[in-house]
């Protein structure tokens, strides 16, 4: 039965049970809920830039002056695209130069792959001629999309609507076709880790649910969008989780199943409303970079879309995590702690436990305790050396009782 009453004579003595459980107070600093996976996400932004940046001077050693050269044509040429994509207003421009930038990021990632001639594919061994050929396969699903986007950069307005609307329809259907491609066996894994994670994915009834979210992608918007942050944070969202799994294993371990359960639950909430939060972010921050032109420096975009992507995660999981409140540890050792305070007073060995094992925690960590919970330990030692006190007392008294009667007994004292 849990305990509502409060008693101030308890303080001290839940003060020391808190210390000795280690119950630390729930603060909801947005400062120190920045997620980890938005922090790993919009790092490893950034060291793709530092990369890129690394990879340009290697690759043009000894040959600076025409890359550089080469690099400003290309700025000059991707500054005048921006000029050309400039609408009525800011948010008209905006929306133009993030749709063709989401185009250009497209074109690359989804670049035909053309068989290689015979003389420098017979050099790979066995696992990399069979990846290159899966290559070959998945791009060859993704015509459509790339007819679509050749002919939507540099349109404006309402034509790069429709279009971008049309890629995404048939982004869909390629993904939709590559899943079953790889259900079927059409594509096959090259290795012996993606043959069994795809054993697993069989056998687990995964295939089946992605077949169904895939169907349901090419007709439905809201459920691409939905498949869309999924797949794209997907790094974001396991970083994010690790950094959660001590405490559910703490959970698991000393609440039991049922609490652990509702934990992980709860850690769900937080995490998908870090990176989605990231992913919201991000998508800001492009629009802000596309809304000021950052074609002449492009890093500026990405940083732009980092620290605004950590920025709402962090709110949005400060949010969360006061929504769902109290971890279940943390309910579990406050219920904990409050036993022990109303327990300790009337029970002599308790006490003397309570204060040997905040002893240890204060000796094993090498920190002094704040000031509350020293107080708090001397007042209960001050009252655990009364009663011994007053025991011993009682005992000698009872001692000298029992002797004097024991001489009345052997008839050693007379009236």
């Amino acid at each position: 039965m849990s305990i509502v009453t409060y008693n101030p004579r308890l303080e001290p003595y839940k003060t020391a049970a808190n210390y000795a459980l280690g119950v630390n107070p729930v603060s909801y600093d947005l400062s120190g809920n920045i997620s980890g996976g938005a922090m790993f996400q919009g790092g490893l932004l950034l060291v793709g830039q530092g990369y890129k940046g690394l990879s340009w001077v290697y690759k043009n050693k000894g040959n600076y002056s025409n890359a550089w050269q080469t690099y400003l044509n290309t700025r000059n040429i991707n500054i005048a695209e921006d000029k050309a994509l400039k609408g009525k207003n800011l948010f008209e421009t905006t929306k133009n130069r993030l749709g063709n930038y989401t185009l250009k990021s497209l074109e690359s990632k989804l670049a035909e792959v053309k068989p290689m001639n015979y003389s420098d594919f017979s050099k790979l061994n066995a696992i990399e001629q069979h990846k290159y050929n899966n290559k070959i396969l998945k791009s060859s699903y993704y015509k459509e999309v790339r007819k679509l986007i050749a002919k939507a950069k540099g349109t404006k307005g309402a034509e790069l609507k429709s279009y971008l609307r049309q890629i995404e329809e048939a982004m869909a259907k390629a993904e939709l076709n590559i899943h079953k491609a790889k259900v079927s066996g059409i594509i096959t894994p090259a290795t012996k880790s993606g043959k069994i994670w795809a054993g697993v994915k069989k056998y687990t009834g995964y295939n089946k649910v992605a077949g169904k979210i895939a169907e349901k992608s090419v007709t439905s918007k809201a459920v691409r969008t939905i498949a869309k942050g999924a797949k794209g944070n997907a790094a974001a969202a396991i970083i994010a989780t690790a950094i959660e799994v001590p405490e559910l294993v703490s959970t698991f371990k000393e609440c039991g199943t049922k609490k652990g359960m509702k934990q992980l639950g709860k850690t769900a909430v937080v995490v998908g409303a870090e990176v989605g939060g990231y992913a919201a972010g991000a998508s800001a921050g492009a629009a802000i970079g596309a809304s000021i032109g950052t074609a002449a420096c492009p890093v500026v975009g990405t940083a732009i879309g980092a620290i605004c992507g950590i920025a709402v995660s962090c709110v949005s999981g400060w949010l969360a995590r006061k929504a769902v409140g109290k971890s279940e540890l943390q309910k579990q050792k406050e219920s904990q702690a409050l036993a022990i305070a109303h327990k300790a007073p009337k029970d002599q060995e308790i006490r003397k436990e309570l204060l040997t094992t905040c002893a240890k925690k204060a000796q094993e960590s090498g920190e002094t305790p704040d000031e509350e919970v020293l107080k708090s330990y001397e007042k209960i030692l001050a009252e655990a050396e009364q009663v011994e006190i007053q025991n011993q007392t009682e005992k000698q008294q009872d001692t000298e009782l029992l002797n004097l009667l024991e001489d009345i007994k052997n008839g050693k004292i007379y009236g």
